[in-house]
């Protein structure tokens, strides 16, 4: 059984049946690649990460986490919805980018309700709280649910969170040092992811 890493997707179409489709994307450095996802008999896609932006599509002096994009993960679930695709599992394991989902998301606005995370993270963070402090240590916002503070705005940009416990902060920051502190409400403790956006 795979670990929601590369062979993911093989894994489910060997013990469920279905075929392979594949998609021009890009691969994480920006560069146009043939990527195959799995698309079962009931009608969901089974996505790799590992497919379109693993760190098997760089040579060893390739490698650069903080400069490579997760763009093509986007371009290939986008690939598997145009074609009809009416659920989804993502495979997250194998990436060879850092960068929370930034570059899926310039491309990627929403997924199916019926979509399954397959990575290895067991306690995710459900409720979280976020709060943005300057270099001084001095908290410059805080929010506890989106939808709480902000919702018009924060919709307007076109990437609201999906879950309404998530939190989510819109500001102008100046040109300086930042750090953004995600916790679990009430003492609550998992794996938190926090993404940051330029909107400008």
């Amino acid at each position: 059984m795979a670990d929601g890493g590369e062979g993911t997707a093989a894994a489910l179409l060997a013990a469920l049946g279905g075929e392979w489709r594949s998609a021009s994307v890009s691969d994480p450095l920006g560069r146009e690649v043939e990527a195959r996802y799995a698309l079962l008999p009931d009608g969901r896609a089974v996505v790799e990460a590992a497919e379109a932006i693993g760190l098997a599509r760089l040579g060893s002096g390739e490698r650069d986490p903080l400069g490579a994009s997760s763009r093509g993960l986007g371009e290939l679930i986008v690939s598997a919805l145009d074609a009809g695709a009416t659920g989804l599992v993502v495979g997250l394991g194998d990436s060879a980018t850092v960068d929370g989902g930034a570059g899926l998301r310039e491309v990627l606005s929403a997924v199916p309700d019926d979509t399954v995370v397959a990575c290895d993270v067991a306690n995710p963070l459900l409720d979280p709280t976020l709060e943005v402090h300057d270099s001084n240590g001095t908290v410059l916002a805080f929010n506890d649910d989106w939808k709480s503070d902000q919702q018009t705005e924060i919709e307007a940009t076109g990437i609201p969170p999906a879950d309404d416990a998530e939190s989510a902060i819109l500001a102008t920051l100046a040109p300086g040092g930042y750090t953004a502190i995600e916790s679990g409400k009430n003492g609550e403790s998992g794996v938190g992811l926090v993404e940051v956006y330029n909107l400008h």
